[in-house]
């Protein structure tokens, strides 16, 4: 008997040879098999990996999810002057629409969502105020009163027992 052949150690040093040969030829085969596969398929000059080959395309909510940020900021911008409702109603729209089913809504989409819903509360509650104060107050209804009378010739008082 040979001393080379019956030494554990060597018996473990061919195994683990031949483990590493296999997995170089798994390798191979497996980057043989992914090139057999279209993974180009949007014309990318980078690797065959997925990583690297994402889509060149927006996704499919990106201009609803942008439309609603923006009516959200001027549903916020405009609730001084009461135009926050229509605004912050398109807003919540167009967030709605980004909306599909088992997704979540992007960032985009929830910030706009957020700000349309600030811009409608806070022009509702400018114009709940203002309606309160030209109820209660006399100096708001004097102002009124005068403002009127210089834009229709009559007070805002004669106006409403026209109508």
């Amino acid at each position: 008997m040979n001393y080379q052949q019956n030494n554990p150690e060597n018996q473990q040093n061919d195994n683990q040879e031949n483990n590493w040969e296999n997995a170089r030829d798994n390798w191979k085969a497996w980057e043989e098999q992914q090139e057999k596969k279209d993974w180009d398929h949007w014309d990318s000059n980078a690797s065959h990996s997925s990583y690297y080959n994402q889509p060149v395309h927006t996704p499919y909510d990106q201009g609803f999810a942008k439309a609603s940020l923006v009516m959200g900021f001027l549903a916020t911008i405009f609730s001084c002057w009461g135009l926050s409702l229509p605004f912050g109603s398109l807003g919540i729209l167009f967030a709605m629409l980004c909306k599909r089913k088992g997704r979540k809504l992007n960032s985009n989409c929830r910030t706009g969502l957020v700000l349309s819903v600030i811009g409608i509360v806070s022009g509702l509650l400018l114009i709940i105020y203002c309606v309160y104060m030209m109820m209660n107050s006399p100096e708001f209804m004097n102002q009124l009163n005068a403002i009127t009378q210089s834009l229709y010739g009559m007070d805002f008082n004669e106006m409403l027992q026209q109508r």
